[in-house]
């Protein structure tokens, strides 16, 4: 984030959020759609290279050893979609570039939950599907992708006029 545009509460919420995440997944592993190809034109061209850099660290860490992964690069809108078992849903909405969410739904609606959850799970073996990729090499694959992106987003100028790490 540029200087200023985060408090101290927003970071450490989301530092508690994936911790938390960090541990079920642990425990009982995951499944994850991600587009790694998102611009994120109103950050620093160095957030979205450590975004990429602790994707691939998470999918590298043995700690988490049931974790699944497909990309969706129609996803340009950022959405975040949280599902956790049959216990709970947290979609986030109604955002701006560089703002955050604004509202975030939560339900614990047991039929709500099940139909989410079946949606997730169609969009998922279809993403995979697509990518010509299985559940069981996702993992591996995602890997090589996004290390392959790393470069090159490395070597793309910085989208922030503002910029002053990358002033030309």
């Amino acid at each position: 984030y540029l200087p200023g545009s985060r408090g101290h509460f927003h970071c450490r919420s989301l530092r508690r959020e994936r911790s938390a995440l960090g541990k079920h997944a642990k425990e009982l592993g995951c499944r994850i759609v991600v587009n790694p190809d998102i611009p994120y034109k109103e950050l620093c061209r160095d957030a979205r290279v450590l975004r990429l850099q602790a994707l691939v660290k998470f999918l590298k860490d043995d700690n988490y050893p049931d974790v699944k992964v497909a990309f969706d690069k129609d996803m340009l809108d950022p959405e975040s979609l949280t599902i956790v078992g049959d216990w709970y849903c947290a979609e986030s909405v109604s955002t701006s570039g560089g703002q955050g969410y604004r509202q975030t739904i939560f339900s614990r609606h047991a039929p709500s939950m099940r139909i989410r959850t079946e949606l997730f799970d169609e969009d998922f073996r279809r993403l995979l599907n697509d990518l010509n990729w299985t559940e069981e090499n996702s993992r591996t694959k995602a890997i090589e992708a996004v290390e392959k992106l790393i470069p090159k987003v490395e070597s793309a100028p910085c989208p922030l006029p503002v910029c002053t790490r990358h002033a030309e």
